[in-house]
């Protein structure tokens, strides 16, 4: 299922995507980012105009969680 190879490549790479996306929303289908954006409605219309069939996964880069810390 392509949603499920999604939520795993977002874990996969995460720390690459803080680094590219820190703090915005972004669109992934098929393993890659298809749209970025300052708001869920942002990334999600700019997903849509590419993929209207809406199979995408939509979710905020938030470096405070999403970012690995050491200490």
């Amino acid at each position: 299922m392509i949603q499920t190879r999604d939520t795993d490549w977002l874990a996969e790479h995460g720390l690459e995507l803080c680094k590219t996306y820190p703090g915005k929303w972004i669109a992934v289908h098929d393993r890659r980012v298809i749209a970025a954006g300052d708001t869920l409605a942002e990334a999600g219309e700019q997903a849509l105009k590419l993929r209207p069939q809406r199979d995408f996964i939509l979710e905020q880069i938030n470096v405070e969680v999403d970012l690995p810390h050491v200490d």
